[in-house]
């Protein structure tokens, strides 16, 4: 199944012109690699697709980062969970993560994935809710 992803992201979509191969199509093909193939390697390849098709397709970066979730790699999840700006799961993250952390630098979490949130995307109420969610 990884195998067929692969081939169909090198040869179809990464060749097409002006992204026309990044379409719904792909997403469910990334899903259903993730599902029915070898995880590990389809998160690895689920990694270059997130980041040739950028954000064009939000999908991607949220399967990607459910599944890094799942697996308990919350600092890479978090990462691509900001690429979907997903800001209900960027604060489920942040909490496993905090606990992780400095407790002294708790506040440093939020500020940046308030920044983050604010660089990614204008709409200030996403950063809001981080900061809310996470106080």
């Amino acid at each position: 199944m990884v195998d067929i992803l692969e081939v169909y992201f090198v040869e179809h979509v990464k060749k097409s012109k002006d992204y026309e191969g990044v379409e719904p199509f792909l997403v469910e093909k990334c899903e259903f690699a993730l599902i029915n193939g070898e995880k590990k390697r389809a998160q690895s390849i689920l990694e270059r697709i997130a980041g040739y098709v950028k954000f064009r397709l939000p999908e991607i970066s949220d399967l990607l980062a459910k599944s890094l979730m799942e697996d308990g790699m919350y600092s890479k999840a978090y990462m691509f969970f900001f690429k979907c700006k997903n800001e209900k799961q960027i604060v489920e993250c942040m909490r496993t993560v905090m606990k992780r952390g400095n407790t002294g630098e708790a506040d440093l979490f939020v500020a940046r994935a308030c920044f983050d949130m604010l660089s990614r995307d204008n709409d200030i109420q996403k950063a809001m809710y981080i900061k809310k969610a996470l106080d």
